[in-house]
C-alpha cells in the first residue's frame, strides 16, 4: 500500500499527508544526530571494555574461548587507532553507528514489504527514539552487530525480486551472527515464520520449501565452517566443547527459577517509552484481529509482522534482559508500531483528516522530551574519568603487565581472573572456594583496579559488595588486601603494607617475587639485612621477616618498577555509571 493511495480528502490534509514522509525522515535524522554525539560522550560500559579485551587477547594469541568471540577478527585494527583503550572503544562505536544506519535501511526495506512508507518511517521513529536503543544502540557489544546481520537475513528473504542466492546468503548472515552471540538462536522461530509467510503468500509452495532448505543448509554449514576456521586460529586451551558451552549458556540465560528476572528494566522502559510500547501493543492487537478475523484481507501481512515480533515473547524468561538486550530483541518487532500507524493512515483516507501528521508530531515530541529530560542526549562527556584512569595506568606501567580488575578495562594488558559480571560472580560463588592466592602466585598480576565494589579494598570485607549483593570470599578479599597497596586513585600495585608490632617485627608472605622499594621513616631490617628508605629489595616468593627499631612504625614495600601516578588527583566522576 502506498501513501499516494491514502492521500484523498481535504486539500490541507492532502498537502500535509504528502509532506508526512519528509517530516518523519527529518525527525529520524535529528534522532540519529543526537545518537551520534553519544558515541563520543557516553560512559564506556564494562561490557564494552570486555569486548575490546577479547580483540587484544586474540592478537596476543591468548583468547580464552572460541565461543562468542568471532567478531575479534573484524576489529583487529583497533590497536592502531590509539594507545588509549577508551579511544579504541570510541572508534569501534563509530563502526556500530554505521551498522545502526545500515540497520535502519534494512528495517525500512523489510517494513515496505507490507507497510506504506510513512508507516515504516513512523516505526523507525519509535525505534530510533527508544531510550535503551539511544543509550546502547552504538555500544561496542554483540547486539548492534547481531541486529544488523539478522535484519540483513530478513531483508534478503523478503525482497519481492530475489535471486536464488538470497536464501543461502541469509543463512550465512545468521551463521555469522550466531558465532558473534549464541542468543541469535532466539530469532530462529521468526525466520521459520518468514518462510511460512512466503509459502502462504505465493502459489509456488515448492520454491518456499526449497529456500528454507537452502537457508538451513547455509546456516548449518556456514556456522560449522566459520567456527572451525575461527577455532584453528586460537590456542589449544580455547578449543572448548560446543555442546557443553551451549548447555551452560542456555542454563544461565533461562534457568533462573524466576519469572521476569529483569522486570525492573522492563518497567523502566514502559515508563520511559510509552509511545513505542503503546504503538506496538496497538499494532499487535490489530494484527491479531486481522489474522483471526473473518475477513481474508491483510492476514498474511499480519502474520509476518507477528512472526517478526515473536522473539519479544522471551523477555519474561530471559535472565540477561538488561537494557542493551533491547537493541537486539526489539528489532524488527517494532514494525508493529508501523501497523498501528498504518491504521491511522487508513482512517485519514476515509475521513480526510490530518490526524497521522498530528500523531507523528506528538509522538516525536514525547520521545524527544523524554530523552532530553532524562539526560539521555546532549549530555556532558562521561568518559573523562575513564580516559584519566586508563592514561594513569599506562603512565604507571608503560609496558603490558598482568593485572586484576572487573572487566578488562586495560585491554592491551593481560587480565587475571574472571569477568565479574553477575553471571561470573554467581559461578564464582557456586564453586565455593577462593581462587586469588593461586592466581596471584601463578600469573603474578602487578596491579589491581578497584573499579567494582567487590574489589574496593578501602571498604571492610562485609561492605565490599558488587551488584545484586555479590562479594568475594573473605579469603580472596584478604589475600588481595595483603598483597597490594594504594598507588593512585583506583590503582593498587603489588606490595605489602606492614604494621610492625610492639617488638618491631612482623612475618609476611610474598606471592609475587621481584624487586620492591622500601618506604619507611627509618632503616628496616628484612631477613637480617638492614635497608634504608628508598632501597630496592629483591624478595623471593615465600615467608620473610621485617624488623624495625621503632615499634608500630608503618612500613610499605611497593613494586619497584611502578612509576608515580599523575600529579592530578582522580576526577570526581564515577568510572562506571551503570546502565
Amino acid at each position: 500500500m502506498t501513501d499516494a493511495a491514502l492521500s484523498s480528502g481535504e486539500p490541507w490534509a492532502a498537502r500535509l499527508a504528502a509532506r508526512l514522509p519528509w517530516l518523519l525522515l527529518g525527525l529520524l535524522v535529528l534522532l540519529l544526530g543526537l545518537r551520534l554525539q553519544l558515541v563520543f560522550t557516553a560512559n564506556v560500559n564494562w561490557d564494552e571494555f570486555l569486548y575490546l579485551a577479547k580483540v587484544h587477547a586474540a592478537l596476543r594469541g591468548e583468547l580464552g574461548s572460541a565461543f562468542q568471540s568471532f567478531q575479534a577478527h573484524f576489529f583487529a585494527w583497533l590497536p592502531w587507532v590509539s594507545d588509549n583503550e577508551v579511544e579504541q572503544v570510541v572508534a569501534a562505536r563509530l563502526v556500530m553507528f554505521a551498522l545502526a544506519l545500515g540497520s535502519a535501511g534494512l528495517l525500512y526495506l523489510i517494513g515496505r514489504r507490507v507497510l506504506s512508507p510513512s508507516a515504516v518511517l513512523f516505526a523507525l521513529l519509535c525505534w530510533q527514539g527508544f531510550s535503551y536503543l539511544v543509550a546502547h544502540g552504538t555500544s561496542f557489544r554483540a547486539d548492534p552487530i547481531c541486529a544488523f546481520l539478522i535484519l540483513a537475513g530478513f531483508a534478503l528473504l523478503l525482497q519481492p525480486r530475489r535471486s536464488v542466492w538470497a536464501a543461502p546468503l541469509a543463512g550465512v548472515c545468521l551463521a555469522v551472527s550466531l558465532l558473534v552471540s549464541i542468543k541469535t538462536a532466539l530469532f530462529l522461530p521468526a525466520f521459520a515464520g518468514v518462510f511460512l509467510f512466503l509459502a502462504w503468500e505465493r502459489a509456488q509452495r515448492f520454491a518456499a520449501f526449497r529456500d528454507a532448505l537452502l537457508f538451513g543448509f547455509a546456516l548449518g554449514a556456514g556456522a560449522l565452517l566459520l567456527y572451525g576456521l575461527h577455532k584453528l586460529s586460537l590456542p589449544e586451551t580455547a578449543r572448548a566443547d560446543a555442546a557443553s558451552f551451549a548447555g551452560e549458556s542456555a542454563g544461565a540465560m533461562f534457568l533462573t527459577g524466576t519469572l521476569f528476572p529483569r522486570w525492573p528494566y522492563f518497567l523502566r522502559s514502559l515508563l520511559a517509552d510509552p509511545v513505542t510500547w503503546l504503538a506496538m501493543a496497538g499494532g499487535a492487537a490489530l494484527c491479531l484481529s486481522r489474522l483471526f478475523g473473518r475477513g481474508g484481507a491483510w492476514r498474511s501481512e499480519a502474520f509476518l509482522l507477528l512472526a517478526l515480533a515473536s522473539p519479544l515473547c522471551i523477555l519474561p524468561l530471559y535472565r540477561n534482559a538488561f537494557p542493551y538486550f533491547y537493541v537486539f530483541i526489539l528489532t524488527p518487532g517494532v514494525l508493529l508500531a508501523g501497523a498501528a500507524f498504518q491504521r491511522l493512515l487508513e482512517e485519514r483516507r476515509d475521513r480526510g483528516t490530518g490526524l497521522p501528521a498530528i500523531v507523528a508530531l506528538a509522538a516525536a515530541g514525547v520521545i524527544l522530551a523524554g530523552l532530553v529530560g532524562r539526560g539521555a542526549v546532549l549530555k556532558a562527556d562521561e568518559t573523562r574519568a575513564q580516559h584519566q584512569l586508563v592514561a594513569a595506568v599506562h603512565q604507571v606501567f608503560p609496558e603490558p603487565v598482568p593485572y586484576i580488575d572487573w572487566a578488562g578495562m586495560i585491554a592491551r594488558y593481560p587480565k587475571v581472573g574472571f569477568f565479574m559480571s553477575s553471571w561470573g560472580l554467581e559461578h564464582y560463588g557456586a564453586r565455593g572456594r577462593p581462587i586469588f592466592a593461586g592466581l596471584i602466585a601463578a600469573r603474578r598480576p602487578l596491579f589491581l583496579l578497584t573499579d567494582i565494589r567487590a574489589l574496593d579494598l578501602e571498604r571492610p570485607w562485609g561492605k565490599a559488595r558488587a551488584g545484586d549483593g555479590f562479594r568475594l570470599f573473605r579469603e580472596d578479599y584478604a589475600v588481595l588486601k595483603a598483597h597490594y597497596v594504594p598507588h593512585w586513585g583506583p590503582i593498587w600495585v603489588a606490595g605489602k603494607a606492614l604494621s610492625l608490632g610492639d617488638d618491631g617485627a612482623q612475618h609476611f608472605e610474598i606471592l609475587i617475587p621481584g624487586e620492591y622499594r622500601l618506604e619507611a621513616e627509618g632503616p628496616v631490617a628484612i631477613d637480617g639485612v638492614t635497608y634504608r628508605p628508598g632501597a630496592v629489595i629483591a624478595l623471593a616468593a615465600g615467608s620473610h621477616r621485617a624488623v624495625s627499631p621503632g615499634p608500630g612504625q608503618p612500613v610499605t614495600l611497593r613494586w619497584a618498577v611502578a612509576r608515580p601516578g599523575p600529579a592530578q588527583a582522580p576526577l570526581d566522576q564515577p568510572v562506571y555509571l551503570g546502565f
